[in-house]
């Protein structure tokens, strides 16, 4: 089973589960020796050395297992959180959600080490991340209206987060007429 955190929760659901042999096959993979989705997984396996992946929505992490061949319980602990985000412009005007996405990087700071996770993201939906630093940048509208932000995902916690744009929707009509 796992939880979210050392102490926090058990997961209740949506967990995916992948056992694989600890030594690479001929393509360089690890090859995958079994899989589960739910809250818990049950592996009938021989005894060995294995590696469990445990992912839930864009968080995860991976544990080695020594496994003796009797009746084993694990407990994993995922260091994840969530994030929403919302965005409305500066003076608190509330902005149309079909016009809104969001682009959720990993890192945050000084962009080096980034790389794009999460593209077109809704708003108010909840990305399941690992605990950490994240870069969102929000467009609204087709055009060049952007909003960015580094944000810090908590274990255990979904973080709510509003980006605040300086922007508005124009109409301009051509006319022939002075």
């Amino acid at each position: 089973k796992a939880t979210l955190g050392k102490n926090g929760p058990e997961i209740p659901s949506d967990l995916v589960w992948r056992l694989f042999a600890p030594v690479p096959g001929p393509d360089g993979k690890l090859p995958v020796v079994a899989m589960a989705k739910g809250a818990q997984a049950v592996f009938d396996v021989p005894a060995g050395n294995y590696l469990l992946h445990v992912g839930f929505g864009r968080a995860g992490m991976t544990k080695r297992v020594d496994f003796s061949g009797e009746e084993t319980h694990e407990t994993v602990a995922l260091d994840a959180g969530g994030l929403r985000l919302h965005a409305e412009i500066l003076d608190g005007g509330k902005l149309p959600d079909d016009k809104l996405t969001f682009d959720v990087y990993s890192g945050g700071g000084d962009g080096r080490e980034r790389r794009l996770l999460a593209p077109g993201v809704s708003p108010g939906s909840v990305l399941r991340l690992n605990a950490g630093d994240y870069h969102v940048i929000s467009r609204y509208g087709s055009v060049n209206a952007v909003a960015r932000a580094d944000i810090r995902v908590e274990a255990g916690k979904i973080t709510d987060a509003t980006l605040h744009h300086r922007a508005a929707e124009g109409t301009m009509k051509l006319v022939r007429e002075k």
